[in-house]
């Protein structure tokens, strides 16, 4: 019987192998990398901290300079008074720290979500008219076109105070009394005006 070499097939086999394990190696690594840098920014994110000395100054360019130094980004709505004259001095201090002296005694919360602080007026007591009346939570979401979330659209209750902004994912909820309706805007869209009704619900893109 004729022997018949299998030297060439080996060969092979071995460079498909060592192929295949260094694709692994290097899929392995970029997977690790990727997951060290989001925890690291995570990280950096809950852990910042600032330096700011400001004196007399607008709430604006305070929260201006906090973004400078994070990697945070404020959004906001029309209510919240980013010209009022406000003091800070902080040395290394926790971004949650110094925005819990600004904001001590007013009627604005802030909320921190991944490397967004968001801050919106806290809940007061409207008019009597609204008061009297039955009222229920109502929940929505804002997208665009492209069916993407908007966040920090503004939702303001016509012919009251109260109002809200949208969050990461485009979702918002609201006190609203029977048959209110909702005046929706942003920056770059046209005021969006919508009837409530008896809805629990609504969407709006």
């Amino acid at each position: 019987m004729k022997n018949i070499p299998l030297l060439d097939f080996h060969y092979l086999e071995n460079l498909q192998f060592n192929h295949f394990f260094r694709i692994m190696k290097v899929t392995t690594f970029f997977l690790f990398f990727s997951v060290f840098c989001l925890m690291a920014g995570n990280s950096h994110s809950q852990n910042a901290r600032v330096t700011i000395s400001k004196d007399n100054a607008r709430l604006e360019d305070v929260l201006n300079e906090i973004e400078s130094q994070t990697s945070y980004l404020f959004i906001y709505s029309n209510h919240v008074d980013v010209a009022r004259k406000v003091s800070v001095n902080a040395n290394e201090k926790p971004v949650s720290e110094v925005l819990t002296k600004l904001f001590k005694g007013t009627d604005i919360h802030y909320s921190m979500e991944g490397t967004h602080i968001i801050l919106s007026e806290k809940e007061r007591n409207e008019s009597t008219s609204v008061t009297q009346q039955s009222k229920r939570i109502i929940n929505g979401k804002v997208t665009d076109m492209q069916n993407e979330p908007i966040i920090g659209a503004n939702i303001h209750l016509k012919g009251a105070s109260t109002g809200t902004i949208t969050d990461i994912e485009g979702h918002f909820n609201l006190e609203v009394p029977e048959n209110a309706t909702l005046l929706v805007s942003f920056v770059g869209y046209a005021p969006v005006q919508i009837n409530i009704g008896n809805k629990k619900e609504v969407s709006l893109n």
